[in-house]
């Protein structure tokens, strides 16, 4: 097998593996936390700091849609 075509084959095999109901449970818990006006605190060191960074930057762009940020600052 060529590599293109096990690379493919290994994103299917991560992306069936999503459990689906888990999402939603962490979906829950971020409309839970900003119903309640609860914050979500996401931190990282070194590598996973950019990781989280990027999480938050997803999560503001995604969940504030249409929405005043809820995210006062995001850096240090």
């Amino acid at each position: 097998m060529e590599y293109p075509e096990l690379y493919k084959t290994q994103i299917l095999k991560a992306i069936e593996s999503i459990d689906l109901g888990k999402i939603g449970q962490v979906i829950q818990i971020f409309k839970g936390a900003r119903a309640h006006g609860r914050r979500i605190f996401v931190c990282g060191s070194g590598g996973t700091d950019s990781m989280a960074a990027q999480f938050l930057c997803d999560m503001v762009k995604s969940a504030s849609f249409n929405r005043s940020s809820r995210i006062p600052d995001s850096g240090p």
